[in-house]
């Protein structure tokens, strides 16, 4: 697709005309989509394209996509049947023209400073990719959370992270942001190498950003990271990642198995066993959660994945610690809060930070006057 590129509106932007693709997978989210696109809309850099892929949905949010195309010559929207936010996602991929891409869930919004001030870092540092860190919310307290997250001024500290050190962080789980797809500014040259595009692999239940990173990791990329939360998640029973139905299917949590095991298969000993450790814990998590919700069938199904990754020889955890939890949940509780006692004696020096100091006020700037969390 060869669409005309537009140049920035701003004159103090004028060198900035690299076309950004902003790719949203959409399916059922019509409560929040306008809310999403507008997010974009208002952005302070306005050279973009925004591609809707309505992933078949059954609401009304290929009504809300039309609707909002003829306000914008910037959205295009495309129609397909439903085969899941990896195929949505690839197909924007394939339509994108952008220099630049970013991934945004239907029910997400960006900060109205995201585009420009990531562009501005990649620009100054030459890296292929810019990150922020993001903040989560319940979908009622949008509203409230935008006001006190999105920060009028989204210059903060960056820091800048090497090849080798973003596979350390990723495989220790050291940035949280770093393993999802979003709230990342992404060049062209790194997903599309030489025609051969970067796809995100159909057919993974839960976690396909990960296993997308990890992939783009393997090739090899340095990013600029800051957290600034430039990025709103936003949390209700309805979004995928936080719906139990997900977690009754066989081996929800695969995608942590398939990086172990490449890591082994490349005789990266040191990573496929932090992959487990990192497996074992998510595991854990998500089983303590489904407890407390008194979801069975959930637990169940979990509690069997557990025991069969604890068989793997990669693993090298307290097997103790795996069995209080599936097995003798008070237990485990009972060391937790053990736990958070020694962590509040222990104050301060048991929290490690990336950043050492606090975020500089130079260079500032005002957040678009027509940003209102009314929008939401």
């Amino acid at each position: 697709m060869n669409r005309k590129r537009t140049k920035a509106t701003i004159e103090e932007r004028d060198d900035m005309n690299e076309l950004i693709s902003i790719i949203i997978p959409v399916y059922n989210n019509a409560e929040h989509l306008e809310a999403c696109l507008r997010s974009v809309l208002i952005q302070t850099y306005s050279n973009f394209e925004i591609l809707v892929i309505d992933d078949g949905s059954k609401d009304d949010s290929w009504k809300v996509c039309r609707r909002l195309q003829r306000e914008d010559k910037r959205i295009f929207a495309f129609h397909k049947e439903h085969q899941g936010v990896s195929e949505a996602r690839n197909l924007g991929m394939e339509k994108a023209s952008g220099d630049y891409f970013v991934f945004l869930d239907g029910d997400d919004m960006l900060h109205p400073l995201f585009l420009e001030t990531t562009l501005k870092r990649a620009r100054e540092t030459g890296v292929d990719v810019v990150c922020c860190d993001f903040f989560k919310c319940e979908s009622k307290d949008v509203k409230v959370d935008i006001s006190e997250n999105f920060s009028e001024s989204f210059n903060g500290q960056w820091i800048s992270l090497s090849q080798d050190g973003l596979r350390s962080i990723f495989f220790k789980r050291k940035i949280e942001a770093l393993e999802s797809a979003c709230c990342k500014l992404i060049s062209r040259d790194l997903i599309i190498n030489r025609g051969d595009l970067q796809k995100f692999e159909s057919g993974i239940v839960l976690g396909e950003d990960t296993l997308f990173m990890y992939n783009l990791i393997r090739k090899g990329f340095r990013m600029e990271y800051t957290d600034r939360k430039g990025y709103l998640y936003r949390m209700h029973q309805e979004s995928t990642t936080h719906n139990w139905e997900i977690y009754k299917a066989a081996n929800p949590l695969a995608i942590y198995k398939i990086i172990r095991d490449k890591e082994a298969k490349d005789g990266n000993t040191y990573y496929a066993k932090e992959m487990e450790k990192a497996y074992l814990s998510i595991l854990r998590g998500k089983y303590n959660l489904a407890k407390k919700e008194r979801q069975k069938e959930v637990c169940q199904n979990l509690r069997q994945e557990s025991e069969e990754a604890m068989r793997s020889r990669e693993f090298t955890g307290s097997k103790l610690i795996y069995f209080l939890t599936f097995h003798s949940y008070l237990l485990y509780r009972m060391g937790i809060i053990c736990w958070h006692v020694l962590k509040r004696v222990g104050g301060d020096g048991w929290n490690v930070s990336l950043f050492n100091k606090p975020f500089g006020k130079d260079g500032e700037k005002r957040v678009n006057k027509d940003f209102r969390p009314d929008i939401c």
